[in-house]
């Protein structure tokens, strides 16, 4: 098992960042085809989750991030840089606050995470909240920071690796 305790996560976000924004897709995924998407990186079987070694996990992540980032401009106006820059933020202050709880228990966490994000953006599109304290807009940025989020496990997780089995 490969420790990441003492990894620098602002490092691997912004390499995250880095990557994500150089994916262009020719058509953004609907909100069906996210959830696709997310649930191809997983198999699930035997009541137990697993990344499934045959999808493109990288390719499927920066898909993700695009698509969701991609609604959250259209809607909001919003410049994408300034909407990383408020993201960064975000992770920064909550890393320091919660440490590295997001990947504690590997990627699968933070694709739970990601999917719950998922469904709910999914439900609040389809009829309206009860919980009037979490919009659409709040649930896009988290969706966008967890697939971000995802992506600086993959990095911090394949950096480890290649230093410990040069």
């Amino acid at each position: 098992m490969i420790d990441l305790t003492n990894v620098n996560w602002e490092h691997f976000y912004d390499e995250a960042v880095e990557m994500a924004t150089l994916y262009t897709s020719p058509k953004p995924y609907t909100s069906e085809a996210r959830m696709s998407s997310l649930l191809n990186l997983m198999n699930i079987s035997d009541d137990a989750l697993r990344l499934d070694p045959q999808v493109d996990t990288m390719r499927e992540l920066r898909k993700l991030y695009h698509s969701l980032m991609h609604q959250y401009t259209e809607q909001s106006g919003e410049e994408e840089s300034t909407v990383l820059a408020n993201l960064r933020a975000v992770f920064v202050s909550k890393n320091h606050d919660y440490g590295s709880s997001f990947c504690d228990l590997g990627l699968i966490s933070i694709l739970v995470r990601l999917y719950d994000k998922l469904k709910r953006l999914s439900n609040l599109t389809k009829k309206r909240a009860k919980v009037s304290t979490e919009t659409v807009r709040d649930t896009l940025l988290d969706a966008i920071n967890y697939s971000l989020m995802a992506l600086a496990f993959v990095f911090a997780k394949d950096s480890q690796e290649s230093t410990t089995h040069p």
